[in-house]
């Protein structure tokens, strides 16, 4: 894109899917603590390794109870209809999660097969593992508590975020989001997963923001908008002159 930009001799709108982006953090966070992939569909960590299994294990009724972060965005109706069953899944657990009890009828469901182009599954997985009888202890304890708080204060909110503000007039605002999620962290995991996030941030390229506010319902930051662009206007003038 940027040699494009070179090439044409302007800036253009970096539309980048925030669901994929979102998803790298998730990724060098289970790298991090937990070990390298393996192939497209295999970790190798003590964790990792284990998810094809995840739904084997017996649940804990005495789980602990995780409830960091923003709690889910409520789904409009039209938003239910095009969910997956994984993605369905997904919003149950981290429910369940934050609430502190599994419904048994979600206990009996399955869940898709791990795929590094997409990581939803592998997160269910291991909300369903933090749910179960799994046996973890000390380390990789610690680190599985550390990848599924992320999972519930930061990947699930802005992935829900991301499915009902879908329009990529909300990047900027996705951004922010997100940002505030990760406030809930630990300062282990924002070393892990900040690098990621910066790398990440198309949408907080200048004129997406512009964008985001001449498109805005409040008019006090559409006025704004306007302000910035004809500032930068004379300024150019300026220049020229």
């Amino acid at each position: 894109m940027r040699k494009l930009e070179l090439h044409l001799g302007r800036k253009l709108v970096w539309l980048v899917c925030n669901l994929h982006t979102g998803e790298l953090p998730l990724r060098h966070l289970i790298v991090g603590l937990d070990g390298p992939t393996l192939s497209d569909k295999q970790l190798s960590g003590p964790i990792g390794k284990l998810l094809d299994s995840a739904t084997d294990f017996e649940i804990n009724p005495n789980f602990t109870r995780i409830s960091v972060g923003p709690p889910l965005i409520k789904l409009p109706d039209k938003v239910i209809q095009d969910l997956s069953t994984d993605q369905h899944y997904s919003y149950k657990i981290v429910c369940a999660v934050r609430d502190g009890v599994l419904p048994a009828g979600l206990a009996l469901l399955e869940i898709g097969p791990v795929n590094h182009s997409r990581w939803l599954t592998t997160a269910n997985k291991l909300l369903r593992f933090w749910v179960s009888k799994h046996g973890f202890t000390g380390k990789n304890l610690k680190n599985l508590h550390c990848i599924v708080e992320f999972i519930i204060g930061v990947y699930y909110p802005c992935w829900f975020n991301v499915k009902v503000k879908h329009s990529w007039i909300e990047g900027p605002r996705h951004i922010l989001f997100q940002l505030d999620c990760l406030k809930s962290q630990r300062k282990e995991v924002l070393d892990i997963v900040m690098p990621t996030v910066k790398r990440s941030v198309w949408y907080a390229h200048s004129e997406t923001i512009l964008q985001t506010m001449l498109c805005s319902e409040d008019q006090k930051e559409r006025i704004w908008g306007v302000e910035r662009i004809l500032a930068i206007r004379e300024m150019g003038t300026q220049i020229l002159s």
